[in-house]
């Protein structure tokens, strides 16, 4: 029932965190400091046992929805609780280490406003900085309404990298393709990206409105440590009758993935993968040449990946 005392807000705003009472500020901040005003922000307090609770609790602004658990229960679970409990019919997501440029909203809402209801994402791009260097202008890809639906090509990292911070959702996609899938701690914005792309359209604003910080725990530092890889592989399982249409991404896939695993994960399932990319593309030497070395040992493939680098 719609509560006319209290209307629905242009836009829900969701911040999971835990234990980021050191940065999080940062991040409310960059929200409260919209130049669009007409949002909830939805805090969701995934068991911190910091002080993450007693900053959010500083705040006296109408607009923040604050929701405490005191079980950790990971990300992607806070996610879906937060998409549950907004009221909105666009939802954006925030960080709790991350900062928004004060036209972020602004220019997605403007944009989204304007564009047809077969759109469902609008995005950004982001500064980027890491520790020991300049921030530099991190470009997601670029994807246009005119370029229809894209899902084929989103399997092929056409949606990698553009990162849920950066991003405008129209609830509608959430209704019709399923909230996060929460086997998914590492890459769960991938592989949402990936569904919403076999039904709605995608649409690019190359300027940085985030800026995005890199550091020991992130979700893309864990995930280029190797931590994620197991999300990777479900992707790829998740999607795989239509991967398999395309060889070529399959071997690349499954080269990768098995890769890692001869590195540093389990050889058993190394060598598994990289036989499925030869299978793919039995005329790849790169492909073959990684099966063949996987054949002599981790200790082998390891010296070898290195010197390829």
């Amino acid at each position: 029932m719609r509560d006319e005392a209290n209307p629905a807000p242009a836009v829900s705003v969701i911040l999971p965190t835990y234990n980021r009472a050191y940065c999080i500020r940062r991040a409310i901040d960059s929200v409260l400091t919209q130049t669009f005003t007409d949002f909830e922000l939805i805090i969701l307090d995934d068991g911190s046992t910091d002080d993450t609770e007693s900053v959010v609790k500083s705040y006296d602004d109408p607009r923040i929805v604050f929701i405490r658990d005191a079980k950790n229960r990971g990300q992607t679970v806070r996610l879906n609780e937060g998409i549950r409990a907004a009221r909105s019919a666009l939802i954006a997501f925030q960080d709790s280490d991350d900062e928004w440029l004060p036209t972020k909203l602004e220019k997605q809402v403007a944009a989204m406003r304007r564009l047809p209801d077969e759109v469902g994402v609008v995005y950004t791009d982001k500064w980027r900085h890491e520790p020991g260097r300049e921030k530099y202008h991190w470009k997601s890809p670029h994807n246009m309404p005119e370029d229809g639906i894209i899902f084929d090509r989103a399997l092929d990292d056409a949606v990698y990298n553009i990162g849920p911070q950066s991003v405008l959702i129209r609830r509608r996609c959430f209704e019709e393709v399923g909230n996060f899938d929460e086997r998914i701690t590492k890459s769960n914005d991938l592989e949402m990206f990936i569904r919403i792309s076999q039904k709605f359209r995608f649409c690019h604003i190359p300027e940085p409105l985030v800026n995005y910080f890199v550091s020991g725990d992130t979700m893309s530092a864990t995930l280029s440590e190797g931590k994620g890889i197991g999300a990777v592989e479900l992707i790829l399982e998740k999607f795989r009758a239509d991967i398999e249409r395309n060889p070529p991404l399959l071997a690349k896939r499954a080269y990768w993935i098995g890769s890692y695993h001869m590195r540093d994960g389990d050889t058993k399932k190394g060598r598994a993968f990289l036989w499925t990319a030869v299978k793919a593309q039995p005329g790849n030497p790169r492909y073959l040449a990684g099966w063949l070395l996987s054949q002599m040992g981790r200790p082998i493939y390891r010296a070898a990946y290195r010197l390829a680098k």
